[in-house]
């Protein structure tokens, strides 16, 4: 209870601290002007970056479709940028004034890393052939964003920088345009006001608070966790504008904090209709295979925790005439996912499935992963078995690997283990009576490499 109390109050502190922050457009129109000259702006930069040679007024005006009544507007823009050191203006005989990126060749283009303080790095991509200058190719790796120089860039959002020497062989960088933004949809704490409410994000590299209306709240209460998709990205100043997409609940409820990180690290947590649509065209029984050695009556079992729910290996163990024969067996997703498909390239996506208190995300869909693909009891399963020989002395002679079925003779955990192999318990001990022989045969067996492992050096 004291935990949850904490962090409540830890929300309720940040909350307070975002609200002082909070800037508001000087009157009701501000917001939509400073949007339509950050849209400009970066179309500016954006042509000039792809053209690379100076331009004057009246060829940006046609390259970016500026309409004649819209003249002194882009001029004063073009003018301001000049004094922000973003661009550089200069003077020729056939075009007159033109403009251009002042230092072009140390522009390079990189990710955005912000700090919580309010600082930031910049991880800038080499290309290779493209020309750079001095500074650029001086720039030690990650150079350092001050906060005044960070602009509308978020934390995650690929940038256009330029690079400025600082004395004693460092570089700083500053933003001059987004190229791209990452994160249009953040987790956060709702904040309800009466007309306009504030989501404050869960991560804290998000230096801003989002605004949102009432009318797109979604029905979400004060100190709720919600997904605010942002709708308008903020600029040097205002605060982004966004719609709540989902209210996931009390971010002291600890299924709610799943949720929140879940969001927060973008995890895939959904599987796309075409990865469904293929699970469902398995059949629910495994067909007959020709091309698989059948392992089904060798007694395999599965020792796992109490909790799990996925079965993925499986082991067996004969005695031989020379010592012991060892099969090692794991389910084979190939045999269902084939390279390529929908559901393959949602499990390289994931790349492993997430484990959580109370759930667990997936690599594959649950249908593969707690039923196909698991190695439930007295079920024929399609696996990848290693079959290796071991002498009396517990080195190995002989190895075989091979495309197989099995049938899990039974589901044990570690805890029914223990009871029977060192607390003897009766009961247990009768009930897997048909693998008790097999269970000290693995136990022997694990001594045995143990005494050479450390015969090989290793630390117990």
């Amino acid at each position: 209870m004291r935990r949850n109390k904490n962090y409540k109050q830890k929300r309720l502190n940040k909350l307070k601290r975002a609200k002082q922050k909070l800037r508001k457009p000087a009157h009701p129109g501000a917001a939509k002007d400073y949007q339509q000259a950050e849209v400009l702006e970066q179309n500016i930069l954006a042509f000039l970056h792809k053209n690379r040679e100076p331009q004057s007024l009246e060829s940006l005006m046609q390259g970016l479709a500026v309409d004649r009544s819209a003249r002194k507007t882009l001029l004063s823009l073009l003018t301001d940028m000049c004094h922000r050191q973003i661009l550089s203006c200069s003077l020729t005989k056939r075009q007159g004034k033109v403009y251009s990126f002042k230092g072009k060749d140390d522009l390079v283009e990189g990710t955005v890393e912000v700090h919580p303080k309010g600082f930031g790095f910049a991880i800038i991509e080499q290309k290779s052939g493209k020309p750079v200058g001095k500074v650029a190719k001086a720039a030690r790796k990650d150079p350092f964003i001050p906060p005044n120089s960070l602009g509308s860039a978020n934390h995650g959002d690929r940038v256009l920088f330029r690079l400025f020497p600082k004395g004693r062989g460092k570089t700083e960088a500053k933003v001059i345009r987004v190229i791209k933004r990452v994160a249009t949809t953040l987790v956060g704490t709702y904040e309800a006001g009466r007309q306009t409410s504030l989501v404050i994000p869960e991560d804290e590299r998000f230096l801003f608070s989002v605004l949102v209306h009432k009318k797109d709240s979604r029905g979400a209460r004060n100190g709720e966790a919600v997904v605010v998709e942002i709708s308008n990205f903020k600029t040097d100043r205002r605060n982004p504008e966004g719609r709540i997409v989902e209210v996931l609940g009390d971010p002291a409820d600890i299924k709610v904090q799943n949720e929140i990180v879940i969001r927060k690290h973008n995890l895939p947590h959904v599987f796309s209709e075409q990865a469904m649509h293929e699970v469902q065209q398995f059949p629910d029984t495994l067909p007959e295979i020709e091309d698989r050695l059948d392992l089904q009556d060798i007694p395999h079992v599965t020792i796992d925790g109490e909790t799990a729910r996925d079965f993925d290996d499986a082991v067996a163990l004969e005695k031989t005439p020379r010592g012991y024969r060892l099969y090692v067996s794991i389910a084979d997703v190939s045999f269902y996912v084939k390279p390529g498909s929908a559901i393959d390239q949602e499990a390289y996506e994931r790349g492993t499935s997430v484990y959580f208190p109370s759930k667990v995300v997936p690599m594959l869909p649950e249908r593969l992963s707690n039923n196909l693909c698991s190695l439930v009891p007295n079920e024929p399963r399609p696996t990848f078995t290693a079959i290796m020989e071991f002498d009396q002395s517990g080195k190995r002679v002989a190895k075989k690997f091979s495309k197989s079925i099995i049938k899990s003779h039974h589901r044990l955990t570690y805890t029914i283990v223990k009871k029977i192999l060192v607390d003897r318990d009766e009961q247990l001990t009768k009930q897997y009576s048909d693998i008790l022989e097999q269970l000290q045969g693995l136990a022997d067996l694990a001594r045995l490499l143990e005494k050479l492992r450390l015969t090989r050096g290793a630390i117990g």
